[in-house]
C-alpha cells in the first residue's frame, strides 16, 4: 500500500494487491483453528485471497495462550 500524499489524498492511495494473481485486495478471506498443546492452546490464524481462481494463503500467524484449556462445549460444529 502506498503512502498517501496529504496534498492529493484521493489520487495516490492504492489497495494492496495479491502477489499471486495481482487482484486488488479490498478484503481478504480468513479462518482460524485451535489445538490443545502442552502449555495451553495454540490458535492459528490464516488469511487468503478472495479470488475464486486463486485462494492462495497470504499469511498465517500462531498465537499460544498459556495455561488455557479448550472447552469442547463451546466449539460450534460447521453447518
Amino acid at each position: 500500500m502506498s503512502t498517501p500524499n496529504k496534498y492529493q489524498p484521493a489520487t495516490n492511495v492504492q489497495p494492496p494487491r495479491c502477489p499471486h494473481c495481482d487482484q486488488d485486495l479490498l478484503e481478504v478471506g480468513a479462518y482460524q483453528w485451535s489445538k490443545q498443546v502442552s502449555v495451553g492452546i495454540a490458535i492459528t490464524l490464516c488469511i487468503y485471497c478472495p479470488n475464486l481462481e486463486c485462494r492462495k494463503v497470504l499469511g498465517t500467524n500462531t498465537l499460544v495462550v498459556p495455561h488455557a484449556i479448550e472447552d469442547p462445549s463451546r466449539i460450534v460444529p460447521p453447518h
